[in-house]
């Protein structure tokens, strides 16, 4: 099992650790060459991965197990987010050196119940899907046409949430309720229905003032989308006076969010609960996430169908946009009265 440790004369992670094979063992020691704990990890993964097919022979070990499929998937990967990095790392924790079939239902069950016992359905079906499409990648690396079935891997019933959406009034008080800095940041949200994440690592190379176009490198399906900039969007990044480089947006302590790095958001999630109590006191609940439902809302009521949704909102499922969008019986009132 090989380690990540740092060294106080050193900058970059260490790798140390013993790879046991058949005859013997095989002893790692050296710099991981990173300070990114992250790319650290998987470093130590794939030298792990290395070792043993210059054993075993590129045709993979006898007991191809599930961190030599994590290896083979990353691989495979142009990008990987900070929160799939997150479910790989926990997954290869508890079952990296298990044989790829003999994960079951009940292992990973009993795993998620004492590691994380208050999980969520819909976090602990994000940790199973990460399992299963590594074990999917990595059934056909082995497969070769062999008829291999893996055991199967059950999700929880998730309680279906109502999007959340707010009035145009609504949406003005919340916006004002931020500062100068922060406020360009919520505008985005509220006026392009981007994920955080995309919205926080935004960098100016990728903002056209000129064509007035954005573009998410980055993005949580792994696909590129450029979309047009609405005019308000527009005057509020033209109001940013700070040299135009790097992050687009910034905190209040005007540093990178910490989401670039950790996916830790706490600190913009609590400003935004904060934002919205004085808004709105205790009459409403609304997340700093919730602008991407009230945005695909807000567009659906003004006609936008759901093709152009999905381009704008970048999803790759007609049921995933329904999912963010919330029509009720009031909003739909001067719809119905339009037929003759």
């Amino acid at each position: 099992m090989l380690q990540i440790r740092k060294r106080k004369d050193s900058p970059h992670f260490q790798i140390k650790g013993t790879i046991q094979l058949p005859n013997g063992s095989f002893r790692v020691r050296q710099s991981s060459g990173t300070a990114d704990i992250k790319e650290a990890e998987l470093i130590a993964l794939k030298i792990h991965k290395e070792v043993l097919d210059k054993y075993h022979g590129k045709g993979h070990s006898p007991n191809y197990s599930f961190r030599d499929a994590t290896i083979d998937y990353v691989n495979s990967k142009e990008y990987i987010d900070d929160s799939e990095q997150g479910r790989i790392r926990f997954l290869n924790k508890h079952f990296g050196s298990t044989s790829l079939t003999d994960i079951n239902n009940g292992m990973f069950v009993s795993i998620l119940d004492r590691t994380k016992p208050r999980i969520k359905p819909g976090y602990y079906n994000r940790i199973r899907n990460q399992l299963q499409s590594i074990r999917k990648y990595g059934l056909q690396q082995i497969g070769d046409g062999q008829n291999i079935t893996l055991p199967k891997i059950y999700q929880r019933k998730v309680e279906k949430k109502k999007p959340v959406f707010l009035t145009y009034l609504e949406q003005e008080a919340l916006i004002n309720e931020f500062n100068p800095i922060l406020k360009p940041l919520i505008i985005f949200l509220c006026y392009t229905g981007a994920r955080v994440g995309e919205a926080v690592s935004l960098l100016w190379e990728n903002v056209d003032m000129d064509k007035r176009r954005i573009i998410f490198w980055k993005t949580k399906n792994g696909d590129f989308r450029s979309i047009p900039m609405h005019d308000r969007i527009y005057e509020s990044l033209r109001g940013i006076n700070r040299e135009r480089s790097g992050p687009v947006f910034l905190s209040t302590k005007l540093k990178p969010f910490s989401y670039l790095t950790n996916r830790n958001t706490k600190p913009l999630d609590k400003t935004h609960t904060n934002a919205v109590k004085r808004a709105f006191g205790d009459r409403k609940k609304f997340t700093v996430h919730n602008w991407r439902s009230h945005w695909a809302s807000t567009h659906a009521l003004i006609g936008i169908n759901d093709k152009k949704l999905m381009a704008l909102g970048g999803w790759n499922d007609p049921r995933s946009v329904s999912a963010y969008v919330n029509l009720n019986p009031d909003q739909l009132m001067n719809d119905i009265n339009k037929m003759k």
